[in-house]
């Protein structure tokens, strides 16, 4: 089957050399990319009450999930993730009603508890913003009249409202997606590692040593900076959606 291309939906990536514009090294390892062609995936949710086909299977090249392609009824075409047992020729739409099957897309206010559900939307008209990669899913606890309990794969539970937007049914992916050769992860834009206590001390942190030597201070980067046991997620951003970690 010949692929299908719309032009407005797709957009070429700009390839990241590790350069500045002067030419400087700023990031290591990086460069030789393959070319790329971003597709525009629907988050917004903006067909609403209009019933669509799938078309395709697609695979996207910056994301690892695959992605599905949708034809409505009023002749529009649009990117969306792809959901498990979800496949060619099935029916999906966004439609306010207890009756909906697997890949529809409706609110938390016409879904029963225990039901695995994916693409959550946080904050009401913020679009999606949770669940949204690769063999990912979270399940619904406990439903209440205002907000539901909902239950993600890191067995977080978060806080939601009700009429915030979500998606019936897991991510779907390959299940092998490890790189078979060298070359696969050559294409995606990385160069060969050199590791840090393998340099002189000029070139890094770790580098010199007589034989083959640990560095004598814990791991760091290029610049210093710690790799290992340092925090990344901010202090005061979910503290009004975590209830649990």
């Amino acid at each position: 089957m010949k692929k299908i291309f719309f032009k407005h939906l797709n957009i070429k990536k700009r390839k990241i050399t590790g350069r500045t514009s002067f030419g400087n090294l700023v990031l290591y390892n990086r460069g030789g990319e393959h070319k790329k062609i971003i597709r525009i995936i629907d988050i917004k949710n903006y067909i609403w009450y209009i019933k669509g086909w799938i078309l395709t299977l697609d695979y996207d090249p910056i994301k690892n999930t695959l992605i599905n392609l949708v034809l409505y009824l009023n002749g529009l075409c649009a990117y969306s993730l792809a959901i498990k047992n979800v496949f060619v020729g099935y029916r999906i739409w966004i439609n306010f009603n207890a009756y909906l099957t697997i890949g529809d897309k409706t609110t938390l206010q016409f879904v029963n508890n225990k039901i695995v559900v994916s693409n959550l939307e946080l904050y009401n008209k913020k679009y999606v913003q949770y669940v949204k990669t690769n063999n990912n899913f979270a399940k619904i606890i406990i439903k209440l009249l205002k907000f539901s309990l909902i239950k993600l794969k890191s067995k977080i539970i978060i806080k939601i409202n009700n009429y915030n937007i979500i998606t019936l049914g897991s991510i779907y992916n390959y299940d092998n997606l490890a790189y078979k050769k060298a070359s696969s992860f050559r294409y995606q834009g990385w160069r060969p590692h050199v590791r840090g206590v393998a340099k002189n001390p000029v070139d890094h942190p770790l580098g010199g040593g007589q034989g083959k030597t640990s560095g004598g201070r814990p791991s760091c980067n290029f610049k210093g900076n710690f790799l290992k046991g340092q925090k990344t997620r901010k202090k005061n951003r979910y503290d009004k959606i975590n209830l649990k970690r």
